[in-house]
């Protein structure tokens, strides 16, 4: 039942989340992260993607996550990714779509489903320490992350969540 799955659930809290805040002070954005081999275990290049920029209309924010919903779980991943990306839309970096405001203060919820199983396939050490490196950079921007792990996997290896919320100081 796609209604009663994780990714279900991911989209509710969010949606919970947002209706207690107020758009007067708070910009929203939204970020999805995945992952998937292709031939040759060629990864995929849109590991992490933007849905929706830095925004204050949470009805955007809704449709966006009704998309995610409709699209549903895509496989594998990649957290180091989502945080990457979470960090750059942020910052306003170079490829981001969201503008910055300075007087800002970066928070990144991050919910997750599984355990980190790329950039490094069947490497699970390997995805957590690039986890903990992309902790490291979004604690240099001044980025606090919130990570929550969802369902059975996440909460069976959640040394990068965990990991994640100590290198952020959330």
């Amino acid at each position: 039942d796609p209604g009663d799955s994780i990714l279900a659930a991911e989209v509710a809290a969010v949606r919970r989340l947002v209706a207690r805040l107020d758009a007067r002070y708070t910009r929203v954005s939204l970020v999805t992260f995945a992952g998937r081999l292709l031939d040759a275990g060629i990864l995929d290049p849109d590991q992490a993607v933007t849905e929706l920029a830095l925004t204050t209309t949470y009805e955007d924010l809704q449709r966006a996550l009704d998309r995610v919903l409709a699209r549903g779980a895509e496989g594998a991943t990649n957290m180091a990714a989502g945080v990457d990306q979470a960090t750059r839309e942020l910052l306003g970096l170079r490829g981001a779509f969201s503008k910055t405001d300075p007087r800002s203060q970066r928070i990144a919820v991050f919910l997750t489903d599984g355990v980190p199983t790329l950039p490094f396939p069947n490497d699970e050490a390997r995805n957590t320490k690039a986890v903990e490196k992309a902790a490291a950079r979004a604690r240099l921007a001044g980025i606090r992350v919130f990570p929550y792990g969802i369902g059975a996997e996440a909460l069976a290896g959640p040394l990068a969540l965990v990991d994640l919320a100590h290198a952020t100081d959330a």
